[in-house]
């Protein structure tokens, strides 16, 4: 097995004639049992765990495989990669084990369909691109009216007749790789008769003849339009098309790079969408680890890369965990939102402990930076036992405020997120903003809940966020044990030494509370 190959592993009485359908990216690994070697020196088990050479396998399971009888081995196998043969009949506990590792059915019999979706969607990387509203071009026919809200929405209004007439397209081209397909969403939302279409051409060269054309509308415009897999290299460019009377509001287009029915950006990964908005979107992504407590929620920090921050890291401690990220404006919205928004995110939280049989002693929070104005606000509702932070930031629309004078022309994306929540930028808005988080944050309960800080002490983002929480809980709950650390400099000036002290200190409770070596 090449060094970069995805193995995939079945551990049953007969292998599958697997191995010449899969590509090179995939080496097929078979063996009757998993006691010794699967190949040199790799065994699929180390010390009861594990190995970690196959973390990233797919693995095959049908009825003759032995793990169904030794669950506690099940319930190592990792999570969101695993296909059962849905011909084959299970013991109940096996089968909860493998609907709470996000398991997938698939008839073994169809040997080249379970191959080519192998191939073509359980790849490694998290493919993903945005283009904001700043791209978008609009028809040189255009007769409507515009109007742009910052950097977070553009609103077109018109009456544009019965049949489909273009509306705009987008400057930039993406680069498809081979073997790939991609999934094409716009953040949209209409009012009165209006429909918009999104229209995908894709090319293999430039002024080269098209390779194919996709499109979507309606309720498809927000799941997305679907590009096929394709052997060659191709360019894509997205247009918008539109039909009837009233106003579009216009965000962010997002292309990522397909897993078929599986999810994105990572197999197992789902969306909420913003029905009060313009449908923005959150993801998330569960992993059932060890099926052991507690149940760790990271919320990602600011990042325009649309990937599961923090994916790793959390893996590595191989507990049951929740990854959210926002893939709203530049990059997250500090996953505020409609109350239909912030309650499936509570819901998503609840139901897993549910599902897992945890209470919410059981539960830690964590975030950094942005992701933790999310563990802090989302925490209230939640007495989780632990909430983690690695520079925290409350004050929202003192974030923004700061953009003119204290911070200019850095962070902007602040002031699109106080005009997505509060609909405009004044002295009031910007108060309301910073006062959202307070109103929750001081409903909760904290009385049995472990705080740990790592802050800069001469943040620039929001110099009393850490001090005004503290003074709280103290004043509050003073009982409650609340860890710090800070360090000098401003929000952005030591974030390896913050990520360490918020590391060390996840482990210190992980070991400490909970008994994980």
């Amino acid at each position: 097995m090449a060094n970069k190959q995805i193995p995939v592993i079945q551990i049953s009485k007969q292998s599958l004639p697997l191995a010449r359908r899969l590509s090179e990216d995939f080496s097929y690994l078979w063996a009757a049992s998993d006691v010794g070697e699967i190949i040199p020196k790799q065994p699929v088990f180390k010390d009861g765990q594990w190995n970690p050479a196959f973390r990233r396998a797919v693995t095959l399971i049908d009825g003759t495989c032995p793990w169904l009888t030794e669950l506690g081995k099940l319930a190592h196998v990792p999570a969101n990669r695993i296909f059962y043969n849905e011909d084959d009949s299970y013991p109940s506990d096996a089968m909860h084990i493998l609907e709470l590792k996000g398991a997938f059915p698939f008839s073994f019999a169809d040997i080249d369909v379970l191959a080519t979706n192998i191939n073509h969607y359980f790849f490694n990387e998290m493919f993903t691109y945005k283009l904001n509203i700043n791209e978008i071009v609009l028809d040189a026919n255009f007769t409507g009216t515009v109007r742009q809200v910052g950097n977070y929405k553009r609103e077109i209004a018109g009456d544009f007749g019965d049949e489909w007439v273009p509306l705009a397209s987008y400057q930039s081209v993406i680069w498809m790789p081979r073997v790939t397909g991609f999934k094409v969403s716009v953040e949209c939302q209409t009012t009165g008769s209006l429909e918009v279409m999104a229209k995908v051409v894709t090319f293999t060269g430039i002024g080269s003849d098209l390779a194919g054309v996709y499109q979507a509308s309606g309720d498809e415009l927000i799941s997305g339009v679907n590009v096929d897999v394709a052997d060659q290299p191709r360019g894509a460019q997205l247009s918008l098309y539109v039909r009837g009377s009233g106003t579009a509001e216009l965000g962010t287009a997002h292309f990522r790079r397909s897993r078929g029915p599986y999810g994105e950006p990572l197999v197992g990964a789902h969306a909420i969408v913003d029905e009060g908005s313009i449908h923005g979107q959150l993801r998330y992504y569960f992993d059932a680890g060890d099926l052991k407590p507690p149940l760790n929620v990271y919320f990602s920090g600011w990042q325009s890369a649309e990937i599961f921050e923090g994916s790793g890291m959390m893996g590595r401690m191989n507990a049951p965990h929740i990854l959210f990220m926002d893939t709203r404006l530049e990059g997250g919205s500090f996953y505020l939102g409609s109350h239909q928004l912030e309650q499936q995110v509570l819901t998503v939280i609840t139901d897993t402990l549910k599902g897992l049989g945890f209470t919410s002693n059981q539960l830690v929070l964590s975030g950094l930076s942005m992701g933790t104005y999310a563990a802090m606000y989302y925490g209230a509702s939640l007495a989780p036992h632990a909430v983690i932070l690695g520079k925290p930031l409350t004050n929202l629309g003192t974030i923004a405020k700061a953009v003119r004078l204290q911070r200019p022309n850095d962070f902007a994306t602040s002031l699109d997120m106080v005009l997505a929540n509060e609909g405009g930028v004044t002295t009031q808005d910007l108060k309301r903003m910073d006062d959202r988080f307070w109103r929750v944050f001081k409903q909760g309960d904290w009385t049995k809940t472990t705080f740990v800080f790592s802050y800069m002490r001469n943040d620039d983002y929001d110099p009393t966020g850490f001090t005004k929480t503290r003074s709280f809980l103290k004043e509050r709950f003073p009982n409650t044990r609340v860890w710090s650390k800070g360090f000098v400099g401003r929000h952005n000036d030591e974030t390896h030494s913050i990520v360490v002290y918020f590391l060390n200190r996840y482990y210190h409770i992980l070991r400490n509370d909970f008994g994980r070596g």
